[in-house]
């Protein structure tokens, strides 16, 4: 899946999704899920929310445009930024590390400019495969769902499938536990035979208590034997 986030004018929004649509409906499986923040408050709902975006196009030209986009930045470390910007304005105020942008398109659009942009933006994005450190790639009957490591808590085994489990959403693909588990094992610590904790959001250890917490106050069962691993994560 792959989620657009629009914080521009409608109609900028327009093109760029039609010709994001054209390129997902020829090259891809993936399916196309466009989000609009055209007002103050469903910008700020996404900023307060946990929904994803895996591209995201923001308009510089406009006042605070730079200050959305590197609050959008922040938000979604993961996400392709594509910038909207015009010859007014100084490419110093929005070349900089806390946007870190990957294409730029100048004002007024024309259909070609952004035909070139939307080809380079999902060469970007489609090249983020597993390998790369920066998502974790499941195969659902839907498309293709790429989901930034950052946000799984963990794995379950559940109902003969296993479930990449993020703060809002599970993601059920099929696999093993233990091959999860081997492949995984830098960033994954299995706490019992049905889970997978992502190391980075383990917050406490309750040893005596037999579980786990994570970041959101999610809690995870762990079993005897596993407590040696988790013991030294204390």
């Amino acid at each position: 899946m792959i989620c657009t986030v629009f914080r521009t004018a409608r109609a900028e929004a327009a093109l760029i999704e039609e010709e994001m649509r054209r390129k997902t409906a020829l090259d891809t499986d993936e399916r196309l899920v466009v989000v609009g923040l055209f007002t103050q408050d469903s910008y700020q709902r996404f900023l307060d929310g946990e929904e994803r975006a895996d591209v995201i196009c923001v308009d510089v030209s406009v006042t605070p445009g730079i200050g959305h986009a590197e609050a959008l930045r922040r938000r979604c470390p993961a996400a392709v930024i594509v910038l909207l910007a015009d010859l007014k304005t100084p490419p110093t105020a929005y070349m900089k590390p806390t946007i870190l942008a990957a294409a730029l398109l100048l004002k007024p659009l024309s259909t070609e400019t952004v035909r070139g942009v939307v080809e380079e933006v999902f060469r970007c994005f489609l090249e983020k495969e597993p390998d790369d450190g920066s998502v974790f790639l499941v195969e659902t009957r839907e498309g293709k769902e790429r989901i930034p490591w950052s946000d799984i808590l963990y794995f379950e085994a559940r109902s003969k499938k296993i479930y990449a489990c993020t703060a809002d959403c599970e993601y059920g693909f099929y696999d093993t536990m233990d091959a999860l588990e081997e492949r995984l094992k830098d960033r994954f610590v299995r706490c019992h035979r049905s889970y997978l904790a992502n190391r980075k959001m383990i917050e406490k250890v309750r040893l005596s208590q037999n579980f786990i917490t994570l970041q959101g106050d999610v809690e995870l069962p762990l079993s005897r034997s596993y407590k040696g691993v988790l013991k030294e994560m204390k």
